[in-house]
């Protein structure tokens, strides 16, 4: 198995390791065109990878809009003080009131993403607590890596459309920026350029570990 497999804090010396990180999940286990196979095994590698992490401080937040399949996987095999499960109205395919509720639910400092078919290397939420060093940041970004069976691909981020979204951002729980009315398949791109727009202190960190497993039409 691949190893890899809110508020801001007001005291600025506050050690990075006592920041506390709420990784959101949205998760539909669903058919849809473009998903992946195997989603129900890929769900399942996403909550372990979270259960990898090496910071010790953090939450998961998993929001599924109308999958019993997830609720049953959740409840069967992570029952775990750490992992907040909810389950709401089966919404539109992509659409930002998901990860809204997530964020609802979150008791962190920091905010970050992980999708359903994706997973995070053991020390993902440890470098993005070391990457909120200075007080005064809203938000960070990093590059994320592309799947490939004997070396992940470094995929060069940059906050242009197509080349950043939820895997690549962290931000503070108390940023102006919503989910709201963030729909569609760039919803993603849509909540980055509000925290842009909204919150523009921000910088990219590097040496973060989120793993793309899958591309339409390509993984």
């Amino acid at each position: 198995m691949f190893k890899f497999l809110k508020k801001k804090t007001p005291n600025p010396t506050r050690k990075t390791t006592d920041l506390k990180i709420s990784v959101v999940m949205p998760v539909y286990l669903g058919y849809y065109e473009g998903c992946a196979d195997g989603r129900e095994g890929r769900f399942r590698l996403a909550i372990r990878s979270f259960f990898n992490q090496k910071h010790e401080n953090k939450q998961l937040i998993i929001v599924s809009d109308g999958c019993d399949i997830a609720e049953k996987i959740v409840d069967e095999e992570f029952c775990e003080p750490s992992i907040i499960f909810k389950k709401i109205e089966k919404q539109p395919l992509f659409s930002g009131n998901v990860r809204a509720e997530g964020i609802k639910l979150a008791s962190g400092d920091v905010i970050c993403y992980l999708d359903s078919d994706d997973v995070l290397g053991e020390n993902h939420l440890t470098t993005i607590a070391n990457g909120f060093d200075d007080e005064k940041l809203d938000w960070v970004y990093y590059n994320d890596l592309i799947y490939q069976p004997n070396k992940p691909m470094v995929r060069d981020v940059q906050l242009v459309l197509g080349l950043a979204g939820t895997s690549s951002i962290a931000h503070r729980a108390d940023c102006a920026a919503t989910w709201s009315g963030c729909n569609n398949y760039n919803h993603d791109w849509l909540f980055i350029k509000r925290l842009m727009a909204l919150n523009p202190n921000y910088k990219k960190i590097f040496g973060a570990e989120y793993l793309v497993c899958h591309i339409p039409k390509v993984l």
